[in-house]
């Protein structure tokens, strides 16, 4: 397969992948949205988010970390034998299945001292009905893993549509339990939704599993599956220190003034949202692409493919980390403020959401960089690494949110972001001989001149006619700014990654879903 081959069939996909990242997106936005109306940062909204808490960090712990060992392991058996790729995938399912639904269990049985963990201030009434959303949630943690590890087996057949269309039927069923039960059990229609969405995305993917072989005998001395654990144990060690930052903020968060969990929540949310969907679709594409590349010791690939990503997702993020210092706050306006949601709560989530903005461009440019421990398999460093940052942020967060409360929480989390971006790039450069690091710091000064220029030009724009009515002048400068800086990095600049996404753009109008 010549290059041009390989770039066209890494567009093709990413653009389907993105779409439908940005609907599973856009639902759960709009999830957060309705949510806002009805709740703002009341103490039912505080009393989801510190249920939601070890759910969420549970899962995050092994979606992040099992796939991206997971799916190199399935690509180099299904080369070796199909056969053995298939029962590998089946011992992975069941030992994961088994100890998820024991963990699921041990959390149940503890869940009041658990939710007193995470937040130890909050009154009695808050804690009584966070345990209850709590347990309403807790299933879903085997449902979610499980998920991951199933959508992993389309992507290693290079299959994209189905795992996609999970995601979103995922966040719409959600949705729709949060329009349709509201009204009659109030708050525990969101941890219904949230529960109802998995289940349905779950039995969406379990039909992959119909390759699975129908024998019983299974053998922890499979060199596979040794080889497996032994490379996923430290990644998952180290996830579950990173993601307890996570813990460790909604901790900190608890102590400072009602609202604040709820309004650090909306800003992560969109954040979180926002970097998923501009770096969602690269990642999950070039994954396997730079995982078979170093299979094949194929360097040259790898680097083309690792620069082309960072360059991309830098080009995606940048702008926002403008457009939120200047219009930050009219968007939250916008979008949230009607309802419980109160101009006090905009001011709140729009500064931490302009802090955290930082975060986004780490958070998405992590999900390229940090790629290099899992397909080299060197997952060690990845534990050392998140171990140190964790520290890192214990102090930062504990002094900052003394300091400055909310933002301080958020500078925090924008900061050790970044450090981990930067440790996993060092690594990845060390890995490879070289990641073509100039030509990207020459392509982010381009894109962050574009940014501000765009961003500046979208800011007089709205103070120049915010009379005119918000949403139409917010509207008009969010246009502006992607017209001036698209013109600026393409017209300008002509950074080369650009130009190819535009040439693909204009001749993938035809482009067929079939997998």
């Amino acid at each position: 397969m010549t290059v041009e081959q390989r770039q066209v069939d890494v567009v093709k996909p990413t653009f389907l992948v993105s779409f439908f990242s940005l609907l599973n997106y856009g639902l759960a936005f709009l999830t957060q949205v309705i949510v806002a109306n009805y709740y703002g940062n009341s103490l039912d909204r505080d009393a989801y988010l510190i249920a939601l808490t070890i759910p969420s960090y549970i899962v995050s712990i092994f979606v992040t970390a099992l796939p991206s060992v997971y799916l190199p392991a399935l690509i180099g058996l299904r080369n070796e034998s199909n056969e053995k790729s298939w029962k590998f995938a089946r011992d992975v399912f069941l030992i994961f299945f088994t100890g998820l639904l024991f963990v699921a269990i041990i959390c149940g049985i503890f869940s009041t001292h658990i939710i007193n963990l995470v937040a130890p201030s909050i009154s009695a009434k808050t804690l009584s009905m966070a345990v209850s959303l709590y347990l309403i949630i807790l299933p879903s943690i085997v449902l979610n893993v499980l998920s991951g590890l199933l959508g992993s087996l389309y992507y290693s057949s290079y299959k994209f549509l189905t795992p996609s269309l999970a995601t979103v039927i995922n966040s719409l069923v959600a949705l729709i339990g949060v329009l349709a039960l509201n009204h009659s059990i109030g708050i525990y229609s969101l941890a219904v939704g949230f529960f109802a969405g998995s289940l349905v995305g779950f039995l969406f993917l379990i039909p992959v599993a119909r390759n699975f072989p129908r024998s019983l005998s299974f053998s922890f001395h499979n060199h596979h599956l040794y080889k497996f654990l032994v490379t996923a144990t430290p990644l998952i060690f180290a996830g579950i220190i990173y993601q307890s930052t996570a813990i460790i903020q909604r901790r900190y968060a608890s102590m400072l003034p009602t609202g604040s969990i709820s309004s650090l929540g909306y800003s992560m949310q969109i954040t979180t949202v926002l970097a998923n969907v501009l770096s969602g679709g690269v990642a999950t594409i070039l994954f396997p692409l730079m995982s078979n590349s170093w299979a094949q010791k194929d360097l040259i690939s790898l680097r083309r493919y690792f620069s082309t990503g960072v360059i991309v997702i830098l080009a995606a993020t940048v702008p926002l980390v403008v457009f939120f210092y200047f219009l930050g706050l009219p968007f939250v306006r916008v979008v949230f403020e009607r309802g419980a949601f109160n101009q006090q709560d905009s001011a709140s989530v729009a500064g931490s959401l302009f802090i955290l903005s930082g975060a986004l461009v780490f958070y998405s440019l992590g999900n390229i960089v940090a790629k290099g421990f899992y397909f080299s398999r060197q997952t060690s460093w990845a534990a050392i690494q998140e171990t140190l940052v964790l520290f890192v942020y214990l102090y930062l967060g504990y002094l900052f949110s003394a300091k400055w409360s909310l933002g301080g929480l958020a500078l925090a989390t924008t900061i050790t972001s970044g450090l981990s971006v930067i440790f996993s790039f060092v690594f990845m450069n060390y890995l490879v001989g070289g990641v073509h690091l100039g030509k990207i710091v020459i392509v982010t000064i381009q894109i962050v001149i574009a940014a501000i220029v765009s961003g500046v030009t979208s800011f007089g724009v709205y103070t120049v006619g915010n009379h005119i009515g918000d949403l139409f002048i917010l509207v008009l400068a969010i246009i502006l700014q992607i017209i001036v800086y698209y013109l600026i990095v393409v017209f300008l600049f002509k950074i080369p990654e650009l130009l190819f996404i535009q040439r693909k753009i204009i001749g993938s109008l035809g482009i067929s879903l079939a997998e």
